[in-house]
């Protein structure tokens, strides 16, 4: 199990993220945009450059993950950070009932689903106001 910080953006993330690079070194490992999604075309032009996934290794082991929320779905002040769990070594019943038991009394932001660069990903906000993106077996796009 791997728990990484992951911030998010209403547009700025490049901005931020060139920022975090100047500071801390070293190179991103992914580098994503709106529009290289396979449905980015169902996505109006003035979001399709906004950063879908980022990845700036900043340590021994650590990553800062990040990327910029749609304007359907803005960042509230004190809401731009999410913890990310990669769950590769648990069974997929396990992962599903991992999301069920983080999200009951929350908010289910993006159901538990298959993607293009996950067997499984889904976001939720749990009863305490955490947002958590849960990941399971990840493709070569991470």
């Amino acid at each position: 199990m791997l728990l990484e910080p992951y911030l998010l953006f209403n547009g700025d993330c490049e901005e931020a993220f060139t920022f975090y690079k100047s500071l801390f070194g070293g190179d991103f490992t992914s580098f994503i945009r709106y529009e290289e999604m396979v449905e980015s075309g169902l996505m109006p032009e003035t979001e399709q450059k906004k950063i879908l996934f980022i990845s700036l290794p900043i340590g021994e082991g650590i990553r800062l993950m990040g990327s910029d929320n749609t304007a359907d779905n803005p960042i509230q002040a004190g809401g731009n950070m999410a913890l990310s769990v990669s769950l590769g070594t648990l069974e997929e019943e396990e992962v599903n009932c991992l999301f069920k038991r983080l999200s009951e009394g929350g908010e289910i932001l993006m159901p538990l689903q298959k993607t293009y660069w996950a067997d499984h990903f889904g976001m939720c906000r749990d009863k305490f106001g955490v947002q958590w993106r849960i990941v399971y077996r990840v493709t070569e796009y991470m």
